[in-house]
């Protein structure tokens, strides 16, 4: 059997290594993704999940990224607002001092 050099990224060699068992070569790797994978073992595989309860243990979880997106995006508005107060762009709503307008940026309130 001839070998052959070759050279890949450090990310690639990252892949087969982590990929690789102790007593298989890089080459054994390599050649695994050679394989043809039966899609029909796969078939019906999910046919006894009840749809219905997964959406329901995920809608909180959904409403709750949802709520801390909103979040974000509330704080990163006021933040905007806030450094057009400081720099002049907003007259001053009312009479705080540069340092109070950074203290709530930096607080994120």
């Amino acid at each position: 059997m001839a070998n052959v050099n070759i050279t890949v990224k450090k990310e690639a060699y990252d892949f087969l290594r982590q990929l690789k068992a102790d007593d298989q070569s890089f080459s054994d790797v390599i050649l695994s993704f050679r394989k043809k994978h039966d899609v029909a073992k796969f078939i019906g595989v999910l046919k006894e999940v009840d749809w219905g309860a997964r959406e329901k243990q995920m809608k909180p979880i959904l409403r709750s990224i949802a709520r801390r997106s909103r979040n974000i995006v509330m704080v990163k508005k006021r933040k905007q607002t806030l450094a057009k107060e400081l720099f002049g762009k907003y007259p001053l709503a009312s009479k705080r001092t540069t340092r109070e307008i950074k203290d709530e940026m930096r607080l994120g309130t």
